[in-house]
């Protein structure tokens, strides 16, 4: 096949399949309530950890993918992870044991990792000024289709059993095969004077601030993927698959948002995080003190919303302070915090809820909600400090 360019609409849908698969681990937490009885000789924490884990190795996944990129380049790279997903993805299917099925987990998530960064880096190596913030809205709305399309099929196959739903890792098989054909990537030299200048790169005290914000909007994110099914079914408001169609409705909240997300940002400007962290606030709150599926279903309308434009507009901000030499690993960086907030999630939120609350999901949801509050005040007096120091210059 001749070389597609990076502006043909082909070679753009080939880059952003890779974003298909970035949110996927977490999806096929509808079927928690399914393996807590199968396996009941597991901590409730132990089983969230098989939901959790490949953020672990999304992280490991990360790291490694420098040496890889120096070995195989960044095609073989993607390759190779999105190689690796479909192989330990599908493994649950047929697995009935602990051990081996949290290590597929963690594989997973490896296999993710190696690509994961690249998903966005790879924006910043083929695209500039207006035509990236389009693509990064359009990297966030992607993974939003990903994880929507996922969690719509989790409602179908759970009737099935909890094995069923790992079936969903399948589609890595036709976007192995759509980036393989279509995605030329220009071989990278090591002596290149792009890595001499990386040399040279220092963290700034505003990538520090973007890696820990990312990491704490996940932590309290997540909830509404491992907390909501228990919430829903403990409440009797709702059942599993009620529950994986809701948590559709999270993620396909962040695909309009994305697609808009250029001219929100061109007319909010510094107000555009501020307007994200709102609404999962809010989003979140509501779906904490709701009493029927319609209010949780209008939590997460506003949660999905906030963080659709929440992620995207940290990843700008990381684009605006960085030169293109120093994105992938600042990108790293920032992702292997996102990572780390979702892994340990479940155990700050559970823990948090043991100690401070009643130990019951609604608790545990409205301790969520007070850590978002929280993130909100700390942004609102970021806001604040940053439009009085405009106005005075």
């Amino acid at each position: 096949m001749r070389d597609i360019k990076p502006n043909n609409p082909k070679f753009k849908l080939a880059l952003l399949s890779l974003s298909l698969l970035l949110m996927s681990s977490s999806q096929v937490s509808a079927a928690l309530p399914l393996m807590y009885n199968f396996f009941s000789g597991f901590s409730r924490t132990a089983v969230e950890t098989l939901i959790t884990i490949p953020n672990i190795g999304i992280v490991v996944g990360l790291l490694g993918n420098q040496f890889l990129i120096r070995i195989l380049q960044i095609k073989g790279t993607v390759i190779i992870g999105l190689v690796m997903v479909l192989i330990a993805g599908t493994f649950p299917i047929y697995c009935n044991f602990y051990g081996p099925l949290l290590l597929s987990r963690f594989l997973l998530g490896l296999g993710i990792g190696l690509f994961n960064s690249l998903a966005v880096s790879l924006l910043y190596r083929f695209y500039q000024k207006s035509e990236l913030d389009t693509m990064l809205g359009l990297q966030n709305a992607t993974s939003s289709i990903g994880a929507a399309i996922f969690s719509f099929t989790v409602s179908y196959l759970i009737n099935f059993g909890w094995h069923s739903v790992f079936w969903i890792y399948i589609c890595a098989l036709p976007i192995l095969i759509i980036f393989g054909l279509v995605i030329v990537i220009p071989a990278t030299n090591s002596n290149a004077p792009h890595n001499s200048n990386l040399k040279n790169f220092r963290i700034n005290s505003s990538v520090i601030e973007i890696i820990i914000l990312m990491f704490f909007i996940h932590l309290f994110f997540l909830p509404i993927s491992f907390k909501l099914p228990q919430l829903v079914l403990s409440e009797k408001i709702g059942n599993m698959s009620q529950v994986a169609m809701i948590s559709g409705v999270t993620t396909l909240m962040g695909i309009p948002v994305g697609i808009i997300y250029g001219k929100m940002k061109k007319h909010l400007r510094q107000k555009t995080l501020l307007l994200g962290i709102f609404l999962q606030t809010i989003g979140i709150g509501v779906v904490a003190y709701s009493i029927n599926l319609l209010w949780v279903f209008i939590g997460v309308f506003l949660a999905g919303s906030g963080f659709g434009i929440a992620v995207p507009d940290m990843y700008d901000w990381l684009g605006n302070i960085v030169s293109t030499a120093a994105a992938n690993i600042t990108t790293t960086m920032t992702i292997i915090a996102v990572n780390l907030g979702c892994f340990v999630s479940p155990a700050v939120i559970n823990y948090l809820n043991k100690n401070l609350a009643n130990n019951t999901p609604r608790t545990a949801m409205i301790v969520d909600f007070e850590g978002m509050v929280f993130l909100l005040i700390y942004i609102c007096i970021r806001f604040l400090v940053n439009k009085k120091k405009s106005l005075d210059n």
